[in-house]
């Protein structure tokens, strides 16, 4: 007897695929639990075994997306030729992309500002643990910066995701890139001057 390849695939990673399916498809405040079951193909008993709600789905995908977030953080350490080339090499890895997408997808029109928010705010607090720093030990006027330039450049990922799905890249391009990069680096240099 041959077994279907769907059904190796483990619910877990069927309810985030389904939830990302959804996410591109329409806004988050329409996704139920309904809709998740039914494009994961799942029994609704299997979405409630690892999740009380849509929310702490939402939270557990962001946090899943954690490799993402770390390649985010280490592109700042580049120069921005390397930058470039790093971009480059997410255009042509299926799985690094995929993850870029997802990010793009928390900051896109279908999301909320909730989730936009807890996305923020995970990446903060990933960013800063690479320093053994916590939010609380920043300035309010370095907790602002911070939130204001992470925000931005979240915000700025789903024209980065444009630019790399390009055949070329263009000098427009480049310009987009290295701006993305400066802001990665005063990103690390608010985080680095914390007291």
């Amino acid at each position: 007897m041959v077994i279907k390849t769907a059904s190796r695939i483990p619910v877990k990673t069927k309810i985030h695929t389904a939830f990302w399916k959804l996410l591109e498809e329409k806004k988050y405040t329409e996704i139920t639990v309904k809709d998740i079951v039914l494009t994961a193909n799942v029994d609704r008993s299997a979405f409630y075994y690892y999740y009380s709600d849509l929310q702490s789905l939402a939270t557990d995908v962001i946090i899943h997306e954690r490799t993402a977030i770390n390649d985010l953080f280490k592109i700042a350490q580049l120069t921005p030729d390397f930058f470039t080339k790093y971009l480059i090499m997410i255009k042509h890895d299926p799985q690094k992309f995929e993850s870029f997408h997802h990010c793009v997808l928390i900051n896109s029109p279908h999301s909320t500002l909730e989730l936009a928010h807890l996305f923020n705010d995970y990446a903060i607090e990933t960013w800063l643990s690479y320093y053994n720093k916590k939010n609380s030990q920043l300035t309010i006027k370095q907790t602002m910066l911070l939130d204001f330039m992470v925000s931005g450049m979240l915000g700025s990922l789903k024209d980065i995701e444009k630019l790399i799905t390009t055949e070329s890249l263009d000098s427009l391009s480049q310009i987009r890139f290295q701006a993305l990069y400066y802001i990665l680096r005063i990103i690390v240099k608010i985080v680095f001057l914390c007291k």
